[in-house]
């Protein structure tokens, strides 16, 4: 089932042969498979389909999730995620190779963030409080406003993100489908760069979110138990 193209690439225009996947609410719920979850990836894997598992989580590592994954039956290794950390990390080296960052975190991601140079906790300002504090985001605008410069997001739905996906699965757009629970960052996200978003109806999936969306689905199925099929008859 696996194609390549002349450049070696996974897929023609119009022909699948690779897929992106969400994970929390699509493959599984609070780390709980979903029902057939664990067989359509097997089925994927039978078909030598090209696959990464994308999530915008920053306090697991891919190795982590992988456990977790595998622990539920999923047959995945840490290669096969591609987290927010990991996908800046690649920004970073190709755009900013000198840069020093310190590194604000939940959760220590460093394994993640290979050939980036981090500064020490106590170099950045000291470690985040116990008890509730605020993440990033809050500040991001002050932040931007002191530096003069605008960030660059990593996390999807950037552009940053789907690049790295692609690369990483060594696809074209359009030889790429992608499955998620959620209409703007996985499904029309994924659309606007060229690549076949799926919608499950699982997870964040709700009726009037879809209606109120500001595109459509190329697909929509009940489950990622249906996706393994929809790959086939795409990848024709």
């Amino acid at each position: 089932m696996r194609w390549f193209g002349k450049s070696g690439t996974v897929g023609p225009t119009g022909r699948i042969g690779a897929v992106l996947i969400d994970i929390d609410g699509v493959l599984t719920v609070s780390w709980e498979p979903l029902p057939g979850a664990v067989e359509a990836m097997e089925r994927l894997r039978a078909a030598d389909v090209p696959l990464a598992l994308v999530t915008n989580t920053t306090s697991r590592t891919r190795a982590r999730i992988a456990r977790r994954l595998a622990d539920a039956g999923f047959p995945v290794g840490p290669d096969d995620i591609l987290t927010a950390p990991a996908v800046t990390a690649a920004h970073l080296r190709e755009h900013h190779p000198e840069a020093r960052c310190p590194l604000i975190s939940a959760g220590d991601v460093r394994d993640d963030l290979p050939g980036v140079d981090l500064v020490e906790e106590e170099d950045a300002g000291g470690a985040v409080p116990d008890g509730l504090d605020l993440d990033t985001g809050a500040f991001l605008l002050g932040l931007e406003r002191a530096a003069g410069t605008e960030a660059v997001v990593t996390g999807k739905p950037s552009g940053a993100f789907f690049a790295t996906a692609l690369a990483h699965l060594g696809a074209e757009p359009a030889g790429v489908l992608m499955a998620g629970d959620d209409i703007d960052t996985d499904v029309l996200a994924a659309q606007g760069h060229g690549i076949t978003g799926v919608l499950v109806r699982t997870g964040k999936y709700r009726p009037e979110t879809r209606v109120a969306a500001d595109g459509t689905p190329d697909h929509v199925v009940d489950t990622f138990a249906d996706v393994p099929a929809l790959v086939e008859r795409l990848g024709r």
